[in-house]
């Protein structure tokens, strides 16, 4: 039994003690609490990490305990939490963005209904205009572009027919006016029956033989030049007869033989000069003779030796004369008639020579007292054959060739033309002209071109088809 005095100190340290269990108590249900609490957002978590936490319990070695799910559900919200973090950040910089995009929504709205307002006011004036232009309302841009393309190629050719429609009546005055002209030409001329229609044909007539007649009237002229200038140096040369007596004098003439008469009067020129030097030597030694027998009995023997002598070198001297005179006179008609015979040579051969160089130069010319032939550039400069280009000097060459074989084929029987590899030193340019006159002069003649280079029977086959036939030679 206690007594009241140790009861009286007991009870407060019962209430102690039941205070103490009651919060023992209430503390180990808190905690139950606490577990079932913490077991259940466990739970929920790992729900909710399922595909973190599963795809690291994989990688364990063995099932995982609560302690390592709860490692790894951990793991898994902290990175929940980092990116719940961004998103944080991410929702407060939006919201400040928001916020000062608020003040100028207002005006973006406004703008927007001014768009609206203008996009139907556009599409209200598309549907018209579509509407005008007979187009479909419900054509799309692509359509319509293709539409706008379409009428402005209609508005250019409609543009283009009036151009050509006044032009066409422009060019009906302007033919009306001709007519007439032509009717009043017709009339001058005493054509009544003339037909205008009969005018083109002939005017087309005329105009193809309009530069054969203007090449030769340049050559007429140039042939006049000539034989302006072969007049006066006859003239000049004739001393004093005028031409019919010249003409005379060169009728009888056989210019065929001058050439051999030529050579004869230069041999016996030379024998009279070389006769004429042995008489002077005679006539020195004989007046030495004279000196040394001075006044003996020779002197009479001496005397008409010396006659004798002067007798002979005066009959020397007068053959010497006269051989000397025919032998001027003969070399004189043989000039003449070179020049007449190498003029129309000499100018087709230039002409030829202008069209193988391309113009580079314009003839060809003959330097009378050195006998020598120049090229004339078409500056007028002249070059000497030496001063001269290979190539060039091929197509001089050629031109000379092509010229004496036309003279020859207009007197004489054509035969074939050989030509074996002429265009080496040619460019293309040159090439094909020289291809051209070859085709000019097989109008005329058979014409066989040689050549072991297939670049010239490409140039001939693109620039002559119709001209050439290409025969191809074994090795």
């Amino acid at each position: 039994a206690m007594s009241p005095a140790g009861l009286q100190g007991w009870l407060p340290g019962r209430d102690a003690a039941l205070q103490a269990d009651e919060r023992l108590q209430a503390t180990r249900c808190e905690r139950a609490l606490l577990n079932e609490r913490h077991d259940a957002l466990l739970q929920g978590l790992l729900a909710a990490l399922q595909e973190e936490a599963d795809a690291r319990a994989g990688e364990s070695a063995g099932p995982a305990g609560q302690g390592s799910a709860l490692a790894l559900a951990c793991e898994a919200a902290r990175a929940r939490l980092a990116r719940a973090d961004g998103a944080t950040a991410r929702r407060q910089a939006l919201a400040e963005q928001l916020q000062r995009l608020e003040p100028l929504l207002p005006a973006l709205e406004e703008a927007s209904r001014r768009a609206e307002a203008a996009y139907e006011n556009w599409m209200e004036r598309r549907l018209a205009a579509l509407s005008r232009a007979g187009l479909p309302q419900d054509a799309d841009d692509a359509y319509v572009e293709s539409a706008i393309g379409l009428f402005a190629e209609a508005d250019e050719l409609w543009a283009r027919l009036r151009e050509r429609q006044a032009e066409h009546q422009r060019l009906g005055a302007e033919l009306q006016y001709f007519s007439q002209d032509v009717a009043r030409l017709a009339a001058r001329l005493g054509m009544a029956d003339f037909q205008p229609d009969m005018a083109a044909e002939q005017l087309s007539r005329w105009v193809g033989r309009l530069e054969p007649l203007r090449a030769a009237q340049r050559d007429r002229e140039q042939v006049k030049k000539q034989l302006a200038g072969l007049q006066a140096r006859l003239l000049e040369e004739a001393e004093g007869r005028d031409r019919q007596q010249v003409e005379a004098e060169l009728a009888d003439v056989d210019f065929s033989s001058l050439a051999a008469e030529a050579q004869t009067l230069s041999q016996r020129l030379e024998q009279a000069e070389h006769q004429r030097d042995t008489l002077a030597l005679q006539r020195e030694q004989a007046r030495s003779a004279l000196a040394a027998i001075s006044g003996g009995d020779d002197a009479a023997q001496a005397e008409a030796c010396k006659q004798e002598a002067l007798a002979d070198m005066a009959g020397v001297a007068e053959r010497y004369v006269n051989v000397h005179a025919q032998y001027r006179l003969l070399e004189h008609i043989t000039e003449r008639y070179r020049e007449r015979s190498q003029g129309p040579l000499l100018a087709r051969a230039g002409q030829l020579f202008a069209d193988l160089t391309l113009g580079a130069y314009e003839g060809l010319m003959v330097d009378d007292d050195v006998a020598t032939l120049w090229a004339r550039r078409t500056d007028g400069r002249l070059t000497p054959l030496d001063g001269l280009s290979d190539g060039t000097r091929d197509q001089l060459y050629l031109a000379l060739r092509l010229a004496a074989l036309e003279l020859y084929m207009d007197s004489a029987t054509a035969l074939p033309f050989i030509a074996d590899d002429l265009f080496v030193n040619y460019d293309d340019g040159r090439a094909l002209a020289g291809l051209r006159q070859l085709a000019g002069v097989s109008r005329r003649t058979q014409v066989i071109f040689l050549t072991h280079h297939a670049h010239m029977v490409e140039l001939a086959q693109e620039h002559l088809a119709g001209q050439v036939h290409v025969i191809e030679l074994g090795a």
